[in-house]
C-alpha cells in the first residue's frame, strides 16, 4: 500500500544550492519560480528558492503558524545565515549547481540527496530530468521501505490531539464513557475530553505542519534572531475580542459561552477545582451577561448551570472550544500557554503570566 500524506502538504522539498555564482541558473530560477514549483509540486515536492523564500506563500503560512514571532523579523541576513548552513551540508563531490532533496517524514528529515546540475545543458530540461530522477528514486525508495519507514496515516496516528504540558495520568480503560460511573467526573476525562479539536482545526493542522527543511530553515532562523517561543501577550478589547498582540493582532474567536469560561479563569490565576465551579456560578453568570448584548435569560441561567454542575461534561466541551480557537491560529506548543490546562485532581488554570494580559 502506497503512504498516505496529510492533504495539502508536502512529502518532501527541494531546494536549490550551489557553491559557485551561475548568473544564468539564478535568473531564470527568479523568473520562472511559479512555473518550477508547480512541476515539482505535482510530485508532492515543494521547491524553495531561498532569495525567494519570504514570497513563498506556503512557507509564510506554515512560518505564521508555527513560528509567529519571527515572521516581521526575518530579513535578507538571516536568508543568507540559513544558505550558507545549508552549504556546509552539500558533500565534497557535489558540482557547482544542485538540486538538494529533503524527504519528510513525521519524525524527522531524511539524509540529503543531490540532484546534479550540469551547466552545458538548458536548465529547463534538466528539470524535466530531475523530475524523472525523482519519480525513480521515490519509487525505489518507497519499495525498499515499504512496512518500514512509510505507513498508512490515519488522523487518530498523527495523535493531533496530543498534549505537550501534561502527559496521561489515568489508565486508558478509563476513557471508555459507556464504563464510568453514573455520577460523572469531568476532571476525570478532562484530558481527553477537552482537548479534542474540531475537524477543521485538525485539518488546517495537517496542512501546516512544519516538517523537513522548512523545520531546518526555520531552527537557523530562529537561533541567528536568539528567540525561541516567544509569547505574545494578550490583549482583550472593551467588548471582549481577544487578541494576540504580537502575533500581527491574531484574532482569537470564540462563542460567547466559552468565551466567558475562559475569562472566567483568565480572572483566576491560581486556577480552579472543576468540582469547586458551583462556587463560581454567580461570577460565570455576570460575565457572560457582559460578553453577550442578546441573550435569553431562561437559556443563559441553564447554560451556566450545566457548566457549574459537578457531573456535567459541559464544562469539558467549552475547554476543547477553546483549545480549538488558539489552535486554529497559532501551534499547540505556543497556544498551550492561554488554554486551560491542567493535571487530574488539580485546579485547571491558564498557565499564562498575567503581566502579558492587558485589558483595553
Amino acid at each position: 500500500m502506497s503512504p498516505i500524506y496529510p492533504s495539502n502538504s508536502f512529502q518532501a522539498t527541494i531546494i536549490y544550492v550551489e557553491k559557485t555564482l551561475n548568473a544564468d541558473f539564478n535568473r531564470y530560477i527568479s523568473t520562472n519560480y511559479h512555473a518550477i514549483a508547480e512541476k515539482f509540486e505535482k510530485l508532492d515536492i515543494q521547491f524553495l528558492y531561498l532569495p525567494l523564500l519570504l514570497q513563498d506563500i506556503q512557507y509564510q503560512k506554515v512560518l505564521d503558524y508555527n513560528r509567529p514571532y519571527l515572521k516581521s523579523n526575518i530579513d535578507n541576513n538571516q536568508i543568507n545565515s540559513v544558505y550558507a548552513k545549508l552549504l556546509k551540508l552539500t558533500p565534497e563531490t557535489a558540482s557547482d549547481q544542485a538540486f538538494a532533496y529533503i524527504r519528510n517524514y513525521y519524525s524527522g528529515t531524511e539524509d540529503i540527496k543531490y540532484y546534479q546540475l550540469i551547466e552545458t545543458l538548458s536548465f529547463e530540461s534538466q528539470i524535466s530530468e530531475c523530475i524523472v530522477w525523482l519519480n525513480k528514486f521515490i519509487s525505489e525508495k518507497e519499495e525498499r521501505d515499504h512496512g518500514v519507514q512509510f505507513r498508512q496515516i490515519s488522523g487518530n496516528q498523527l495523535d493531533l490531539n496530543s498534549k505537550p504540558l501534561y502527559k496521561k495520568i489515568f489508565d486508558e480503560s478509563e476513557l471508555s464513557l459507556s464504563e464510568a460511573p453514573v455520577a460523572y467526573d469531568p476532571d476525570k476525562y478532562f484530558n481527553n475530553e477537552a482537548f479534542n479539536l474540531a475537524q477543521e482545526v485538525r485539518d488546517k493542522i495537517q496542512q501546516l505542519r512544519e516538517l523537513g527543511l522548512i523545520k531546518i530553515i526555520d531552527d537557523i532562523i530562529e537561533a541567528e534572531l536568539k528567540v525561541r517561543n516567544k509569547l505574545s501577550s494578550l490583549f482583550i478589547t472593551n467588548d471582549y475580542r481577544i487578541f494576540l498582540k504580537d502575533y500581527e493582532m491574531k484574532e482569537v474567536v470564540m462563542a460567547p459561552l466559552p468565551k466567558a469560561v475562559y475569562l472566567l479563569f483568565l480572572r483566576h490565576p491560581e486556577g480552579i477545582l472543576f468540582k469547586h465551579l458551583i462556587d463560581y456560578r454567580d461570577e460565570l453568570m455576570s460575565i457572560y451577561r457582559n460578553v453577550t448584548n442578546f441573550m435569553d435569560i431562561n437559556r443563559a441561567i441553564e447554560s451556566i448551570n450545566a457548566i457549574t454542575a459537578p457531573c456535567s461534561n459541559s464544562i469539558n466541551e467549552n475547554c476543547s472550544r477553546i483549545r480549538s480557537a488558539f489552535v486554529n491560529v497559532i501551534a499547540d506548543k505556543l497556544a498551550a500557554n492561554y488554554y486551560i490546562t491542567g493535571f487530574r485532581g488539580e485546579p485547571k488554570k491558564i498557565t499564562l503570566n498575567r503581566e502579558l494580559v492587558i485589558f483595553q
